[in-house]
């Protein structure tokens, strides 16, 4: 037993050593540099510059550059930057979410590092095409690795994984979408009053400010230069859960546009119907949701944008919850201001 003891305590120490020796090399990381959903792309010049469609360059454009979903006029769902690893300097190192793509049969200096980093793999570790390293040159940091055997092998991998390799990007960028967010700070009034008002913990940031309350709606919005983003909640009890449906979602949506109006006689805002929705279903603080994706516009006004809406089904307090943000920014790109408010709309909890 007295060895049993000793063990554990010299284990506890070298434990206790090694996350100390981690928290120190932490603790001297510059920090990260990069806008939300800005990607740094390390590969060989020569792949990147291969615009064939047997290239390895398109290949990862293809996803990486894919159209964000739910927008009228296209943007990419990431902003890249490529860099070859011989001229990968400390300054882009700082970079927040970086990617390495190559193969390991090759002899180009993206295949030498890609094995180099696996011999650094604890062994028995075999990762299948992709993994990823946390705080390398910065914090917070996330590092990934992706790989193929051979140009082939890399291109059919990335093309089979692409949604596996955009969760992963997503991973650090939603952090970081969230972490620009509350930049400002919490609003405690605001969020006090979804607290006692809605039966929700919802931080308001400091950025937004009050629009408008009824007894079940609740409006607030951020406005900064040539952008409007409008965050609105509705609470409706039900008797029946049938009403969980999307056609309901976008009722209470249009119901909460009503709010929103302009000087034209009879314009407010209403979901597109002419543009099909985009809907998935996922589960927001354990209950299931229904999440749309798709454009508003004024019903007499010759103005829109893009939104994106969560209808929560709060069983517990037998209601629809529904949660809507909307962009109005006619001459800016919308995809980060949308990406904030899907992020922040998806820290609500249940109460």
């Amino acid at each position: 037993m007295r060895s049993i003891t000793i063990c554990f305590f010299l284990f506890t120490i070298a434990f206790s050593a090694c996350n100390f020796e981690e928290s120190s090399r932490t603790s001297t990381l510059p920090n990260s540099s990069g806008r939300i959903d800005e990607i740094v792309v390390v590969m060989d010049d020569a792949h990147w510059q291969d615009t064939s469609s047997a290239g390895i360059g398109e290949a990862v454009r293809s996803v990486l550059l894919d159209d964000f979903k739910g927008f009228i006029q296209s943007e990419p769902i990431f902003n890249l930057s490529h860099v070859d690893p011989q001229n990968f300097h400390p300054l882009i190192q700082r970079a927040s979410n970086i990617i390495y793509f190559g193969t390991l049969d090759g002899d180009g200096p993206t295949s030498m590092v890609l094995r180099e980093q696996m011999k650094t793999l604890p062994e028995g570790v075999n990762p299948q095409n992709m993994y990823s390293a946390k705080d390398v040159w910065a914090k917070p940091q996330q590092v990934t690795y992706f790989f193929g055997q051979t140009k082939n092998d890399l291109i059919e991998k990335v093309g089979a994984k692409k949604d596996k390799i955009v969760e992963r990007l997503y991973k650090i960028e939603n952090e970081k979408a969230l972490r620009n967010v509350y930049a400002s700070r919490v609003n405690g009034e605001l969020s006090d009053i979804l607290t006692k008002d809605f039966n929700i913990d919802f931080k308001i940031p400091n950025s937004f400010r009050f629009v408008k309350q009824t007894e079940n709606m609740f409006w607030v919005r951020q406005d900064v230069e040539g952008e409007v983003s409008n965050l609105m909640v509705h609470s409706i009890p039900y008797e029946d859960e049938s009403v969980f449906t999307i056609e309901h979602a976008v009722e209470a949506r249009d119901e909460m546009g009503k709010l929103f109006f302009t000087d034209t006689p009879d314009s407010h805002m209403i979901t597109d119907r002419r543009l099909d929705l985009l809907v998935d279903t996922l589960s927001l603080d354990d209950a299931m949701t229904l999440e749309s994706r798709g454009v508003w516009r004024m019903s007499q006004d010759y103005l829109g944008g893009p939104f994106v809406n969560y209808c929560i089904k709060d069983t517990k307090n037998k209601r629809l919850l529904v949660l809507d943000g909307s962009v109005f920014a006619p001459q800016w790109e919308k995809r980060r201001p949308i990406r904030k408010l899907e992020n922040l709309i998806r820290t609500v909890k249940l109460l």
